[in-house]
């Protein structure tokens, strides 16, 4: 018998996590980001925007460790 119910993936904002403070779009690691990025740039798009915009939506941002700390509710809340 299989287990009953409702499988959900947490992508970090549920639960209140900050984006990442990536400094280069060449910090991003997921491809669909270093398309965007390489697209921009063909366009040209400048560095800062381009980063901006990843900042913003990139999936890596929900690739990063759990932001646990010592306050109440581990700091989710």
């Amino acid at each position: 018998h299989g287990m009953k119910g409702t499988p959900y993936i947490y992508q970090g904002e549920e639960l209140g996590m900050t984006n990442v403070p990536f400094a280069s779009p060449d910090d991003f690691t997921d491809i669909e980001s270093r398309n965007v990025c390489a697209e921009r740039r063909a366009a040209g798009y400048a560095e800062a925007d381009i980063l901006a915009s990843l900042q913003a939506k990139a999936r890596d941002n929900a690739r990063t460790p759990m932001q646990w700390n010592a306050t109440a509710q581990a700091g989710f809340t």
